[in-house]
């Protein structure tokens, strides 16, 4: 293709969805990636490996595959239709295209390639079903052998669950009385605050994303006084279970 290329936007963002076998299109709705076989150049292979069928959830496809003719895919146009009114277009060498579903129901994604000179393929290479989350994820964080040690808050452990959109993230925060003065864990040290209020606000939310369900947190400088820990999970769809606090009486 000669001449000046056109202006293109493709928009990345996270992960996927149940992907449904099309009638004339081959689709594997796993690694193997979903083949668009057409006798005109170009052709492109798509994938969808991981499924999260959830409004929120971010949904991915993966270009695992191109073959151009004389075109390089470069200035090869691919352009997603995600079957509610939303279209990306990127050239051949984007392999990333990630999408988020607003309302329940069953989606079917259609990719045009065009090089300018062969005619469009137009294959339709998924069809989603997604629905709403409605579970929210489940979380507890374990109080260390010797509660009543400083030195014992220095690493906290925990575990999380969910039977929905899966996990995302877990979130806590730190804040701690020494006498009659609050602190709060700013990431890497305690700051002294004028208040219990003002120490809760101020505090670094620290983020993980556990790990098989198990989750770790470390503490730098924790010493006698009170502490309390506020967590929270959050899943793929945007829920976020109920906060919890963990407290207690440091004296050594």
């Amino acid at each position: 293709m000669t001449g000046r290329r056109r202006m293109l936007t493709s928009i990345t963002v996270a992960t996927a969805v149940t992907a449904l076998g099309t009638t004339g299109v081959v689709l594997a709705a796993n690694a193997q990636g979903s083949e668009l076989s057409a006798s005109a150049a170009p052709a492109a292979s798509y994938d969808f490996s991981t499924y999260y069928p959830f409004i929120g959830a971010p949904v991915t496809m993966t270009q695992t595959s191109i073959t151009v003719g004389d075109t390089p895919a470069s200035e090869v146009v691919q352009t997603i239709k995600w079957g509610d009114g939303t279209v990306q277009r990127a050239y051949g060498t984007t392999k990333k295209f990630s999408h988020v579903y607003r309302t329940a129901g069953s989606y079917s994604i259609q990719v045009t390639l065009e090089d300018g000179v062969s005619a469009p393929n137009v294959r339709m290479v998924g069809r989603l079903s997604v629905k709403k989350d409605a579970t929210k994820p489940v979380v507890s964080l374990n109080k260390p052998a010797s509660p009543t040690k400083a030195t014992s808050w220095a690493l906290l452990k925990g575990k999380a669950s969910d039977t929905g959109s899966g996990l995302k993230t877990v979130a806590v925060t730190a804040i701690e009385k020494r006498g009659s003065a609050w602190y709060y864990y700013n990431g890497s040290a305690w700051v002294k605050a004028s208040s219990q209020t003002t120490a809760g606000q101020k505090a670094k939310v620290l983020t993980v994303t556990p790990l098989k369900g198990l989750f770790s947190f470390k503490f730098k400088g924790v010493t006698k006084g009170s502490i309390r820990i506020a967590y929270s999970a959050f899943d793929r769809a945007g829920n976020r279970s109920a906060p919890k606090y963990l407290t207690q009486t440091i004296t050594k």
